[in-house]
């Protein structure tokens, strides 16, 4: 499968320049607050149109400038978990579960209701509303309604941002199962060093809108490594 993202224009007071394969393991974008990570996440959704794109997932193309081609975003077929759950309050976590899964109305499935409410161990939680949930139990379900939406690629931009270490450590392991259970290509947004060197098989640093470093996670270690003395390093700082 051919994952390309190429994107030139201009997002709020920078100009954003990203040249990226995504693998179809997980893909972290690293750098600090206002980097440009979201804004590549938000072009590759559909959110945000840029000037000058090319954006092909999973062999689809999503955008192309050149002829003038851009897929709105309801057929992209891209599962987004955002850093706050964004549930529907008046549904059950099933109605929420159900609402991804039924946004597309695909004949083929390939994440099914039961096999994802076992992997992510929600069974105990169907019939709760969004209130009578804990943090980490929000993202649990918002992770199960995004996948159960048949996406090509999932985005996932802080998705641990509001939820204490202890949470965040079980949400870690759920991506992870996700990942090796299905292999979804996933773009996961973070300015965390722990969490992006724990996930990530594939790793790029975004500093001003620009890639300015993307390979494995050995390769990225390497690359952190000789760069801790550099004024580059110094602005990324774990949050």
């Amino acid at each position: 499968m051919i994952n390309t993202v190429r994107i030139e224009t201009k997002v709020g007071k920078f100009y954003l320049k990203v040249n990226l394969l995504l693998s179809n393991d997980i893909n972290c974008l690293f750098g600090p607050s206002g980097s440009g990570k979201t804004s590549i996440a938000n072009c590759i959704s559909g959110l945000i149109k840029p000037k000058n794109s090319f954006i092909q997932i999973n062999d689809r193309i999503l955008n192309d400038s050149r002829n003038h081609s851009f897929l709105p975003i309801h057929k992209r077929k891209i599962g987004y978990v955002f850093h706050d759950s964004r549930l529907f309050p008046h549904f059950t976590v099933k109605q929420n579960l159900l609402y991804g899964q039924n946004i597309r109305k695909y004949k083929k499935k390939i994440f099914l209701y039961n096999d994802i409410i076992k992997l992510l161990n929600l069974e105990s939680l169907v019939l709760r509303y969004p209130n009578n949930l804990s943090g980490g139990e929000k993202q649990r379900v918002s992770i199960g309604r995004a996948i159960l939406s048949q996406p090509d690629i999932l985005i996932m931009d802080e998705p641990l941002a509001s939820l204490d270490q202890k949470r965040k450590n079980e949400i870690l392991m759920y991506i992870t199962k996700i990942n090796r259970r299905y292999k979804i290509p996933i773009v996961y947004v973070s300015h965390s060093l722990f969490e992006i060197f724990l996930l990530g098989k594939n790793i790029s640093f975004i500093k001003n809108g620009n890639v300015v470093f993307s390979g494995s996670k050995e390769e990225a270690l390497q690359y952190y490594n000789r760069s801790i003395e550099s004024s580059f390093t110094d602005s990324f700082v774990e949050g």
